[in-house]
């Protein structure tokens, strides 16, 4: 294996680990987006956990709470 092969190998681990996976770590991210003040951010990921999972009730609730604190 050369250093090109390992290194576009390595990049693929990284960028599929970085992806949350699961509705309960797109929440986490949300969660934390929002208590820091990034509301846009907290909405798209809440916006994912809603499309992974359509009855994840706490990330309805999450987004409806960020809309409410953005004042949109």
């Amino acid at each position: 294996m050369n250093v090109t092969t390992w290194f576009v190998g390595a990049l693929v681990v990284v960028a599929a680990s970085a992806a949350p996976e699961t509705v309960d770590e797109l929440l986490k991210l949300a969660e934390t987006a929002r208590v820091k003040g990034r509301y846009d951010e907290a909405i798209r990921h809440y916006s994912a956990a809603i499309k992974e999972d359509p009855n994840a009730d706490n990330a309805f609730y999450g987004r409806a709470i960020v809309h409410l604190q953005k004042s949109d």
